[in-house]
């Protein structure tokens, strides 16, 4: 796990593991779900319908799971998620 914060104190967390292992547990009693394209890699975005709670943007690329979560805009995190290279 990566933790990127900001002088405002946002966050921003990467997480990265192997496809085979752990799970991603998201509340989605807060957020909207939408499907996304991640680099031509199929994404799932999990937009906070509250200011309290993160957006998280998942998918997996070359045998990898990417997590991302912070309360930035979720747009900002497709273009987070655009930059990483595995």
């Amino acid at each position: 796990m990566i933790i990127y914060s900001n002088d405002a104190g946002v966050e921003l967390i990467l997480n990265q593991r192997p496809i085979k292992s752990g799970t991603s547990l998201i509340d989605n009693e807060y957020t909207t779900f939408i499907e996304v394209n991640v680099s031509g890699n199929t994404g799932y975005l999990f937009k906070s319908n509250t200011e309290d709670d993160p957006n998280v943007l998942i998918w997996s690329s070359n045998g990898a799971v990417f997590e991302l979560t912070s309360k930035i805009e979720s747009e900002q995190l497709l273009l987070i998620a655009e930059s990483i290279k595995k």
